[in-house]
């Protein structure tokens, strides 16, 4: 029972502990990867920020003159204005990594044997362009052209791994 149990779930075929186990796990890099996206979105990490002509592009041509990674100043009204963040333009991007899955244009999550597959993928469009969300990624994951890579999905940190790897000691424990 136990034996064929475990080898149901890791060949995707299962609802056991061990397949919950690894849905846990989707949850969990989701949540990091929403947090890292996060907190890259306002420069100053392994990010490159945004250029200055995308800024001014989403100020509508207002000068602006850059304050702090958070802030912008402009020189219209002197007032201070949130600086505009890298890769946020709709959201789309940020909001596919959601730690629920919800199936939001763009979000992934599927089993695959010995895992759970998620990330960005699927044929939805990008609210403002023609290519799908899943192109974008990718286009800004690996850089193209003058636009510079930007990776989306990467390996967890250690605390992370640490907590996937309690997640599934407690499904192991549930099993046994």
């Amino acid at each position: 029972m136990f034996k064929a149990t475990v080898s149901m779930d890791l060949r995707r075929n299962g609802n056991g502990p061990i397949r919950k186990g690894l849905h846990q796990w989707a949850e969990v890099y989701r949540s990091f990867a929403q947090e890292r996206f996060e907190q890259l979105s306002y420069g100053g990490g392994e990010w490159p920020p945004i250029s200055t002509a995308t800024m001014l592009g989403r100020r509508q041509g207002e000068a602006v003159n850059l304050v702090g990674a958070r802030k912008a100043r402009s020189t219209k009204t002197g007032r201070y204005t949130k600086r505009p963040r890298t890769l946020w333009d709709t959201g789309t991007l940020f909001h596919a990594l959601d730690p629920v899955f919800r199936n939001k244009p763009g979000a992934i999550q599927k089993d695959i044997p010995f895992g759970v597959r998620v990330g960005f993928g699927g044929g939805k469009k990008h609210p403002k362009g023609k290519m799908t969300v899943a192109r974008l990624a990718f286009i800004h994951h690996h850089g193209k052209g003058r636009m510079p890579q930007r990776k989306l999905i990467v390996t967890p940190n250690a605390r992370t791994r640490a907590l996937m790897k309690r997640i599934m000691t407690k499904q192991l424990a549930k099993m046994i």
